[in-house]
């Protein structure tokens, strides 16, 4: 992980050298040489004394000549890093900003005194020479400033010149000078601030920056605010969202055009979150410097509190500073809320540096509050001044560059001087501030056991619909049971009745059939009885024992018995039966 750190470290320095020495050949200060030309030292004279005929003596005296050597296309070491790094050249077009560097930057007092500390050497201009990338471009250039440093004092001007166009086999027409004002504050030719630090952080171990380099461990949450999203968490934004989390300050813009749902939950985040990295990110005009404001009006808010809560208002300085003057080391609690908008790119910072203070954006109401507004002073030649531009106070001031430190401090001078003369303390202010605030929290604190309350009555609710759904869930199952049982009775007891009905016919049959049993078995005893009375006395049977009419009686007899018996079984077959079906009919 540590090679990779410095991998990263290392191709990150390597970016910012190769972004130094840019020169734009059509600023129409830059001057060309003609290949003739043998004396640049009487070339330089005559610009100076023309170009310093309305200077006075003092300013003359900070002027000079930056001459700029072998100057070349940016694209020739983007072709020699992707040999280097055998990087394919891209298949489809790509966009590369087309830019001209020079190698070195010779920089001449208005005596034509070589300026040792202001030269300047590219990193582009030593891979374009050398063709590999230094491991150590500091002590190259400290060693090349040193040599050429030599050339000047032990050789003539000119021959240093043409000795330096010689050793790099350079010509006339890749070189470019201009006159200067101010080698002081106009030899922009500096190396990155970046580069010290990232040298640095090469040896430093601290869990901010492993965690930028290692990427977040932690526990990562999805803010999805699409509420029709797979991965929407409505839980996520009621606990951002809660009114203890909202800032106690809010920028001075109109009330009524409050943050956006999710600036809300930047803002909150920024505030209240345990992390010390955040990133806000979107296209231009998306609200991002809205919601910054009202960050920095809440630190504000935050520092007026630790302010007023002071014992002893007046700091006493413990740091000897310029001549007598000393400075105080302000609280941490206080110097912690303190706010530094930095940036690469001097425009945006620029761009928020100044749109903070805007007297338009300040809601009507709120105007009367001015922020030292008399003191506030922009440059002659500030855009926003051409603009006619008003400012409501100094809220934010540029820094970076010494021309805007030394306004910065002009402009702290005039404040300390306005408050020691003019501005009549108020020794109540912070007393009554601290009232206000205490009213806010204590208001936030009722708002906050409100929405607690709501989120305990969402939860009871939630509850409740579980048990709500659970319940009618098992009573249509158990409705669907009942019903389900209700058929099934249901149409037992139509084959109940069916049977019962075809019972009941059964036995009316039987019913009919016993009866007409019983008539038979009546009349077969009528018929029997008959027969019986028929029959011959025993005298006449041995007398027509042998006769036809014997015979015949016998017969009739044995077949009466005979279906007599066969009846009376029928018949007891038939009781049965009924028997049985009346104890079905019961049932």
């Amino acid at each position: 992980m540590m090679n990779q750190k410095n991998n990263i470290l290392d191709a990150w320095i390597l970016i910012e050298q190769l972004s130094e020495g840019d020169i734009k050949l059509k600023d129409k200060r830059l001057r060309t040489i003609s290949e003739g030309e043998r004396s640049f030292q009487q070339l330089f004279a005559k610009v100076i004394e023309k170009e310093g005929a309305n200077l006075s003596e003092r300013a003359l005296k900070k002027s000079g000549i930056v001459f700029y050597f072998d100057i070349f296309d940016f694209k020739e070491i983007i072709d020699i890093i992707r040999d280097m790094f055998h990087i394919s050249p891209p298949t489809s077009y790509e966009e590369i900003k087309q830019s001209n560097k020079f190698t070195f930057a010779l920089y001449f007092d208005y005596q034509l005194n070589f300026q040792a500390d202001k030269f300047f050497r590219s990193i582009s201009g030593y891979i374009r020479y050398k063709k590999e990338i230094p491991e150590d471009f500091y002590k190259i250039e400290i060693a090349a400033r040193d040599r050429i440093s030599e050339q000047f004092e032990n050789g003539s001007f000119d021959k240093t010149i043409s000795w330096l166009l010689k050793v790099y086999n350079v010509h006339l027409g890749k070189c470019r000078y201009s006159f200067i004002k101010n080698l002081e504050s106009d030899a922009i030719n500096l190396h990155s601030f970046f580069i010290n630090d990232l040298r640095k952080a090469k040896n430093v171990s601290s869990e901010n920056l492993e965690r930028y380099f290692e990427g977040f461990s932690g526990n990562r949450q999805n803010l999805d605010s699409q509420n029709t999203s797979i991965g929407f968490s409505e839980r996520i934004f009621e606990e951002i969202l809660q009114p203890k989390f909202y800032p106690l300050g809010r920028f001075p813009t109109n009330p009524k055009h409050k943050l956006s749902f999710m600036q809300q939950v930047a803002v909150n985040l920024a505030l209240h979150d345990s992390n010390d990295i955040r990133s806000v990110n979107g296209p231009p005009g998306t609200g991002k410097t809205t919601l910054l404001k009202d960050i920095f009006a809440d630190l504000v808010v935050q520092q007026a509190y630790e302010i007023s809560k002071l014992k002893n208002k007046n700091l006493k300085g413990s740091i000897k500073a310029y001549k007598e003057s000393t400075l105080a080391i302000l609280p941490r609690e206080i110097s912690n809320k303190n706010i530094v908008v930095a940036s690469s790119n001097n425009g945006a910072v620029q761009n928020i540096v100044k749109e903070l203070p805007r007297l338009k954006d300040i809601d009507r109401q709120f105007q009367y509050v001015s922020y030292f507004k008399d003191l506030y002073e922009l440059p002659k030649d500030d855009k926003l001044s051409k603009d006619n531009e008003e400012y409501w106070g100094l809220f934010s001031l540029e820094g970076g560059k010494l021309s805007n430190v030394n306004k910065l401090l002009a402009q702290i001078k005039k404040i300390k001087g306005y408050l020691s003369t003019e501005y009549e303390s108020d020794s109540n202010v912070y007393s009554k501030f601290i009232q206000k605030y205490n009213d806010l929290k204590a208001e936030i604190s009722d708002i906050q056991k409100y929405a607690d309350s709501l989120k305990e009555l969402k939860k009871a609710r939630a509850v409740f619909k579980d048990q709500l759904e659970k319940f009618e869930s098992e009573n249509e199952q158990n409705s669907a049971e009942i019903f389900h049982q209700k058929e099934i009775v249901e149409n037992e007891l139509q084959l109940n009745l069916e049977e019962q009905a075809q019972l009941s016919f059964e036995n009316s049959n039987i019913i009919h059939e016993l009866d007409s049993l019983n008539l038979n078995n009546s009349q077969y005893q009528k018929e029997y009885n008959l027969l019986l009375s028929r029959r011959p006395t025993f005298f006449n049977i041995r007398k027509l024992f042998n006769s036809m009419i014997v015979k015949n009686y016998q017969n009739e007899l044995s077949e009466s018995i005979v279906k007599s018996g066969d009846l009376t079984n029928k018949l007891l077959e038939v009781q049965t039966l009924k028997m049985e079906l009346d104890k079905k009919v019961e049932f």
